[in-house]
């Protein structure tokens, strides 16, 4: 059966037009928070400005908030994670970059999440802090004030893994933001606290210690004198040697160039 010349060529031509298609216009990223929509009043976007550059300054972790008129039938997560990559948000080394992307004409947005704070970030918690937090306030038109809360919370997580002291980090991050503090969660939000995710993050490393030594038993056998503690060490040693920023807002602006995997919570309100 002979297929019509207009149907082949259709055919031919949609697959490389589709190739073809230009990756959307990005503007520069200049400031940890780009108004293009233009919904976040100009106290509010310079609070969070410099909450961001401390949090930087004290994690290493990058928050980029980016809101844009219309996501032009795009969906809100592709475009997250396409502009978190285009712009480096995060660290080359530790990915730990955020990006929250709001687009107030389609009422929809979403948090895309680097690969290196997922563990402290998860989709369900993310998902958790839009519903009690973003979505009231986009519905109310208060996007500055919801926002400021949102990454109070996010960055209070975040600073939480390796600070000694995370109730005075709270009372400065909320300072910086003009917050009161926390919010309360739904059950389905709840997490642990600092103290159960130290110890969860020390008992993930002797797991991980405990098969490297299984797999390796023949070789150690000869190194008798490093012990079960030695080889601890050695593997502490080798994370931090490993944990150099490579980006950061000081100076110039930019990120360093952190990878997103598809991480993240959003939707509609």
């Amino acid at each position: 059966m002979r297929v019509p010349f207009a149907l082949a060529a259709s055919l031919v031509l949609v697959p490389l037009l589709a190739c073809n298609e230009k990756p959307r216009e990005l503007p520069q990223w200049t400031a940890p928070v780009l108004d293009q929509a233009e919904v976040i009043a100009a106290a509010d976007e310079e609070l969070m400005n410099n909450f961001v550059r401390v949090l930087e300054q004290r994690t290493g972790a990058q928050i980029a908030v980016f809101t844009v008129s219309t996501l032009a039938g795009q969906e809100p997560s592709m475009l997250a994670t396409e502009t978190a990559e285009r712009w480096g948000v995060g660290n080359k080394e530790k990915d730990n970059g955020i990006l929250v992307l709001v687009a107030p004409a389609d009422r929809k947005d979403f948090t895309a999440t680097g690969r290196g704070v997922e563990g402290v970030l998860p989709d369900s918690l993310v998902g958790s802090l839009r519903r009690e937090i973003l979505v009231p306030a986009f519905k109310a038109g208060d996007y500055g004030g919801g926002l400021r809360q949102y990454l109070y919370e996010l960055g209070v997580r975040i600073a939480s893994e390796s600070e000694q002291q995370p109730g005075e980090l709270s009372k400065d991050f909320a300072q910086l933001l003009g917050v009161k503090g926390a919010v309360s969660l739904a059950a389905d939000g709840a997490q642990k606290s600092p103290r159960k995710k130290r110890r969860q993050h020390w008992a993930n490393w002797l797991v991980l210690a405990f098969i490297l030594l299984t797999m390796i038993g023949g070789g150690m056998r000869g190194r008798r004198r490093y012990g079960f503690w030695g080889a601890m060490m050695m593997t502490g040693m080798g994370s931090r040697s490993n944990g150099r920023s490579s980006g950061g807002f000081g100076g110039g602006f930019g990120g360093g160039g952190g990878s997103f995997g598809g991480g993240g919570a959003g939707g509609s309100w």
